[in-house]
């Protein structure tokens, strides 16, 4: 089954399409940022990437 494509918004205009681990690697490397919108594709609305189950990195775990 071929992996879903995903595109992201910003400043108006649309990136993609990218591979969901290559969304992954630019949450990580501060180029998709959690406000940022993003689409995948046949979805039928643009949402929050930090709305996206596993695609943000996982912050810091509990304060002791």
């Amino acid at each position: 089954m071929p992996e879903s494509l995903w595109y992201c918004a910003r400043d108006g205009q649309r990136l993609g399409p990218f591979g969901f681990a290559q969304l992954q690697q630019m949450t990580s490397d501060g180029a998709v940022r959690p406000h940022d919108l993003v689409l995948k594709e046949g979805d039928q609305g643009w949402r929050a990437a930090s709305d996206v189950p596993g695609l943000m990195p996982a912050g810091p775990g509990p304060t002791p």
